[in-house]
């Protein structure tokens, strides 16, 4: 939502754009090292970074060597990818409050309690799921014990 006369985030907005402004967005980032698969690369290491509650990004090597370079190498990669998609996820966050405040107004007009406007919105987001392209999952053959499950998650196709 804009001020027509401004073309500026009105004042409820704001807060919003702040905390996606670098310095001031919370960032997680998180690191898995795969078991050992006998790769002659090195074991598998994902990395991912996400800011609030958006999806995130995802970056997958190999190596043998798990010191600070590795992940340091992994950490600023993301983190420069993150930096540059922050306006893009900015204009998701504003969208998806226009469209939440727009769904508050109409259950309102309609005259729906809260407690069902919330179950109908509760029923919309369970439906609704996230589709990452190129995902391919499946069992991996390795060296573990059986009763121990592997799965390979394919993310670059």
């Amino acid at each position: 939502m804009t001020d027509e006369t401004t073309n500026q985030p009105e004042s409820n907005d704001e807060a919003l754009v702040k905390s996606y402004e670098f310095a001031n967005c919370p960032i997680a980032f998180n690191l898995h090292i795969l078991p050992d698969d006998n790769s002659s690369e090195g074991r598998r290491i994902l990395a991912g970074i996400r800011n609030h509650q958006d999806n995130p990004i995802i970056k997958s090597c190999r190596s043998e060597d798990f010191t600070c370079g590795v992940i340091q190498q992994l950490f600023n990669e993301l983190l420069q990818e993150l930096k540059l998609e922050l306006p893009t996820r900015l204009a998701a966050a504003i969208e998806r409050k226009r469209v939440t405040d727009l769904q508050t107004a109409l259950d309102k007009e309609s005259g729906a309690k809260p407690e069902e406007a919330s179950a109908k919105n509760k029923q919309k987001k369970s439906k609704t799921k996230t589709i990452l392209p190129a995902l391919e999952v499946r069992p991996e053959e390795s060296s573990a014990p059986a009763e121990v499950e592997q799965t390979k998650l394919n993310l670059f196709g």
